[in-house]
């Protein structure tokens, strides 16, 4: 099993590798190369679906990472890539409250929570749109934008959630705003990357859990987290 890991891992590297308009960037050294491919943190399906089969290569994600999480309080980041050509935002929504089934705990809790969220490559006029949805539906959210006409907060998007604020989910507009509030929550982050074909963000920080997941369509999270 472990040689199909690395020789996806490594058709990975060199496919993004060829990616690079610059012939330097497109250069790397053998030892950083076998660092790269021998590394856990990022898991590519292609491969471990073809040998375990798909259900069975989801519910091994899933008793790995995600069996217990909801237990205990962690600042939980899920990074999810959109693919605009094949876009739903019912199956979204249906992957939105299923994270605040599994990873919101509020009350009685000495250390409420609930995931950020961030959707890699949605449109801002979606955005608005699905969130409104959200609210409609009954999901009170806050996306560190405390009044009209206000810059992003991370301070404000950081607090805990609370009885008398029960928000389930924090929205991250951009990376940028990711990148600051993964500065506040620091070793208490985990984040959890579902992408297309390329990872897209990587915090590089060795005190953070971050686990990369590749999925080719959204469903496919649902059978995961």
């Amino acid at each position: 099993m472990a040689e199909y890991f690395f020789y996806n891992n490594a058709l990975g590297i060199i496919r993004k590798l060829s990616k690079e308009p610059i012939y330097e960037d497109r250069r790397i050294s053998q030892k950083e190369f076998l660092e790269k491919i021998n590394t856990s943190k990022i898991l590519f399906n292609e491969w471990f679906i073809k040998i375990k089969g798909e259900k069975a290569h989801f519910e091994n994600l899933r008793k790995e990472y995600f069996s217990s999480l909801n237990i205990l309080f962690k600042e939980r980041f899920f990074l999810i890539e959109i693919d605009l050509s094949a876009y739903s935002r019912i199956e979204i929504k249906d992957i939105l409250n299923l994270a605040i089934k599994n990873f919101t705990k509020i009350i009685n809790q000495p250390n409420p929570f609930c995931p950020y969220i961030y959707l890699h490559g949605i449109s801002n006029t979606e955005l608005i749109e699905l969130k409104k949805d959200l609210i409609e539906d009954g999901v009170l959210i806050h996306d560190g934008f405390d009044f009209e006409g206000s810059t992003f907060n991370p301070n404000s998007v950081f607090k805990k959630p609370n009885a008398f604020h029960p928000v389930k989910l924090k929205f991250l507009n951009s990376i940028t705003y990711l990148e600051q509030t993964l500065i506040l929550s620091g070793r208490k982050s985990e984040i959890y990357q579902f992408f297309l074909t390329d990872s897209f963000f990587d915090l590089n920080n060795p005190s953070v859990k971050e686990v990369k997941i590749q999925v080719n369509q959204l469903k496919n999270i649902k059978n995961i987290i």
